[in-house]
């Protein structure tokens, strides 16, 4: 499918460079951008991407859909995958990205990480992310915005961020 998608990089060289990565920083947050759908993607095809990245020590899964776009090779091409198979193994890859994140997320329960906080939403929370790219939430009346703060991530939410606790009386202002 790479191949056919003129991709230049083969599966193999990105597992070596996936493993580098994880040699030189094991917590380093790795995502992968997934398109679904393309012309000619066999339900064999599509099987073998999802075990691939079911192996893949990777953090979570950027996934699109396929779309065709005007005045592009891709419209000449044949085996046209219907459009509710496409969005079906969208959904199948979404779901392994849910399990990925919360396995990624696992490392990093009762560890003390600097957060920089961004935005705050109508539930009181405000959130920020760890160096690591990980999705942190705290109460919005411990931390200003534009704020790193040391934080212990305690719980991880079905949302797709980690709670924390505020540890240090320090701010660093952004």
């Amino acid at each position: 499918m790479l191949q056919s998608m003129r991709r230049r990089y083969r599966t193999a060289e990105y597992v070596q460079r996936i493993e580098r990565i994880r040699e030189r920083m094991p917590l380093a947050s790795i995502g992968v951008d997934v398109i679904t759908g393309f012309h000619g993607e066999t339900d064999e095809h599509f099987k073998e991407t999802q075990d691939f990245l079911m192996g893949l020590p990777i953090s979570y899964l950027h996934v699109f859909t396929y779309s065709e776009r005007a005045k592009t090779t891709a419209l000449r091409l044949e085996n046209v995958v219907p459009v509710a198979l496409r969005k079906e193994r969208t959904r199948q890859l979404r779901m392994l990205s849910l399990k990925k994140q919360r396995a990624h997320y696992e490392q990093f329960t009762g560890l003390n990480r600097p957060v920089l906080f961004e935005e705050s939403t109508e539930d009181e929370l405000r959130f920020g992310f760890t160096p690591e790219y990980v999705r942190v939430a705290i109460d919005s009346k411990a931390v200003q915005a534009n704020t790193i703060q040391t934080v212990q991530l305690t719980d991880i939410k079905a949302a797709g961020y980690i709670l924390g606790q505020k540890l240090s009386l320090t701010s660093f202002s952004i």
